[in-house]
């Protein structure tokens, strides 16, 4: 009997890949690794006049380690896309359309919406990944990163009421305050269709975008956004704790909820592929 390659390939996906051990290796390593450093800090001798400088020190290397197993979460996921990437690259006529093959709309599609934000838990891992290696290059104040104002708006002769309305109606910002949005949208895909939602208004709306993005370029405005969204702070040296936390980790050295996100994910994406594959015919349904 044949081989089916695309059946192949997917088993392949879900069985073969060899940095499914890996990781959970080190994720199980860096939890005790972070277990050792809590024992340490509940021994320690209340009584000594340096305390809040040796506990300070060891949570911030609890930070640190939490920071590196979203790094290796988000490697994962990357190695994740990658695999359905090609699987679009294989199948190109008819091209599949369970998603658009982008790592987008992968970390959107099959990912459980985290709790009071619109960002999937996969998003949010990377989120958080992004964070951790990039924040010394971020702002002190993340308002800097896509703040559009009250103040903007007024000076550009436009209704704030009006325009806020539309930018968060349509996805394209998040509310702040009554007075501040936080532009998240990507104008280059989105520029046709804020066209049409502000008419006219949009020629004098695209200054002060241009100059927003020109600001955010090193991709920091997205990132900010994802982690703001549950409950991260500029500023905070708990940004890491939030994170687990909100991922279900209700300790943090217990990271395992991190890793069964992933695997339920791209179980749930693999399954959406195939359905798929086998509607086009490309794949038996026994198979």
């Amino acid at each position: 009997m044949p081989v089916n390659r695309y059946a192949m390939y997917l088993k392949h996906m879900k069985e073969g890949n060899l940095r499914y051990e890996a990781v959970k290796d080190i994720l199980y390593t860096i939890s005790g690794k972070i277990k050792e450093i809590d024992d340490k800090i509940l021994g320690i001798n209340r009584t000594q006049n340096n305390l809040e400088d040796i506990t300070g020190e060891e949570e911030v290397f609890i930070e640190e380690l939490l920071g590196a197993a979203f790094v290796v979460c988000q490697s994962y996921i990357t190695s994740i896309v990658s695999d359905f990437k090609r699987l679009h690259e294989y199948v190109s006529v008819p091209p599949l359309t369970s998603t658009d093959g982008s790592k987008d709309a992968l970390c959107k599609t099959e990912s459980d919406n985290v709790v009071s934000s619109e960002y999937t838990e996969i998003q949010i891992i990377n989120g958080f990944a992004n964070y951790f290696k990039h924040h010394d290059q971020w702002p002190l104040d993340w308002k800097e990163k896509g703040l559009i104002t009250k103040e903007h708006i007024d000076d550009l002769g436009l209704s704030w009421n009006s325009i806020s309305e539309k930018m968060v109606s349509n996805n394209w910002a998040r509310q702040i305050s009554s007075t501040e949005l936080f532009f998240k949208a990507n104008l280059k895909l989105e520029k046709c269709s804020m066209m049409r939602v502000f008419n006219d208004d949009f020629e004098h709306l695209k200054t002060l975008l241009n100059h927003i993005i020109d600001n955010s370029r090193d991709g920091s405005r997205y990132a900010i956004d994802i982690i703001q969204s549950v409950g991260a702070k500029s500023g905070s040296n708990g940004n890491m704790r939030t994170g687990v936390k909100v991922l279900g980790c209700s300790i943090c050295s217990d990271l395992e909820p991190l890793f069964d996100k992933i695997i339920h994910w791209r179980d749930k994406l693999i399954k959406k592929y195939r359905e798929e594959l086998v509607g086009l015919g490309k794949i038996r349904a026994c198979l």
